[in-house]
C-alpha cells in the first residue's frame, strides 16, 4: 500500500512540477530532464 500511494504521488507531483515548468517556459534544461525522467518512466 505504501509503495502505490508513493508512486501515484511522485507520479501527481512530477506532472504538477512540469505544468509550472511549462508555463514558466524554462525549457532548456528542464525539457531535458523531463525527457529523461519520461523515458525511465516508461521502462
Amino acid at each position: 500500500m505504501g509503495y502505490a500511494e508513493g508512486a501515484v504521488l511522485a507520479v501527481l507531483l512530477l506532472v504538477l512540477l512540469r505544468h509550472i515548468w511549462d508555463v514558466k517556459r524554462d525549457h532548456n534544461i528542464v525539457n531535458i530532464f523531463v525527457r529523461k525522467t519520461r523515458m525511465e518512466a516508461n521502462c
